[in-house]
């Protein structure tokens, strides 16, 4: 490397001699510990989309086979109150004690995320307490899986445990519909030989 000074302008002139030059440049900086402390968030984060999307079909789905009136406004209600506690994870605001480190600080927002839910179940609750208590009941039970652990998925480390358990929460969401379909069928047989 050279530095001319030309006219009051400093020039550097960097002369490459037998070497092989690739067509990236970059920087190779040390990461110190801890090594991405957001990692939780990251992971747990895009987890929600696809909570949403599951929790949402089966609330449908339970209105369906429960005989209950589907209204859109309420549906995006739920889907909004459904979001809140990720929007909460991301504002990055919740209140913690001296000892949790800003190391710890991701960790710890997602180890709450269940309690954050309880909130939205509550307002969940007086959206829907018209329609009838099996289906209210369930739709508020889904809701409290789906929005405080199903996004937990993404702490499991191991990608095949992770896999095995998403698979596990589709066989469970199956045997869900179909024992909800083959209860209300029975019930309405009662009903009509009754």
């Amino acid at each position: 490397m050279d530095v001319n000074t030309t006219a009051g302008r400093k020039v550097i002139e960097w002369k490459i001699d037998r070497s092989i030059l690739a067509p990236r440049l970059g920087m190779s900086l040390s990461q110190q510990w801890p090594y991405a402390p957001y990692q939780a968030m990251i992971v747990t984060l895009p987890q929600a989309t696809r909570a949403s999307t599951l929790f949402l079909t089966l609330a449908v789905m339970t209105l369906l086979l429960c005989s209950v009136e589907v209204h859109p406004s309420q549906l995006a209600l739920l889907g909004l109150l459904f979001l809140v506690p990720f929007l909460v994870l991301m504002s990055g605001g919740i209140p913690h004690p001296a000892s949790v480190s800003m190391e710890q600080f991701a960790r710890y927002q997602t180890k709450l995320l269940p309690v954050i839910t309880l909130l939205p179940l509550v307002f969940a609750f007086f959206i829907l307490r018209k329609i009838p208590r099996l289906p209210l009941i369930l739709i508020l039970i889904l809701m409290a899986l789906f929005a405080g652990g199903y996004p937990l998925i993404g702490l499991v480390i191991d990608e095949q445990k992770r896999k095995a358990f998403e698979t596990i929460v589709q066989v469970g969401m199956i045997a869900y519909v179909f024992l909800l379909a083959l209860l209300t069928r029975l019930s309405k047989v009662n009903r009509q030989g009754g």
